[in-house]
């Protein structure tokens, strides 16, 4: 534990959560359970996965430098709703009441090359069009 604690003090000593890494975002929606279809409403509710994947090489660290650590994990969100990392902020364009910011906060996984995963359920609610519902 004291290495862990070591090292997260060592990547976050200088760390500035508002500068956005040089790196590409992947992001995954893996759907559970459609929990409803309002017709009437052109609403969808859903429970879901959103899986988000970036490298952040200031959180990169050597292993052998800090007890042999291969990953740790930061909470997303502290007490007051701050995060201590750069997280990215993507939004359901056709949100519909829930959004992915109501997903509950999850903690996100750091790996020594710099790679964060962060994996959040929860249920969303959209706005979906519904052409050609009447054919089926």
């Amino acid at each position: 534990m004291l290495a862990e604690t070591a090292l997260k003090r060592y990547l976050l000593v200088d760390y500035d959560k508002t500068v956005p890494p040089h790196s590409e975002v992947k992001v995954g929606l893996n759907l559970h359970q459609v929990a409803g279809l309002d017709v009437a409403h052109t609403s969808l509710e859903m429970y879901v996965w959103v899986r988000f994947a970036w490298v952040d090489t200031r959180l990169s660290w050597d292993p052998a430098q800090f007890g042999g650590i291969q990953y740790f994990s930061l909470p997303a969100q502290s007490l007051n709703g701050e995060s201590r990392i750069w997280l990215p902020e993507i939004e359901l364009i056709n949100a519909a009441g829930t959004t992915l910011a109501d997903l509950p906060p999850k903690e996100v996984m750091i790996y020594p090359d710099g790679s964060a995963f962060w994996s959040r359920p929860g249920k969303i609610a959209s706005l979906c069009a519904m052409n050609g519902l009447q054919d089926f």
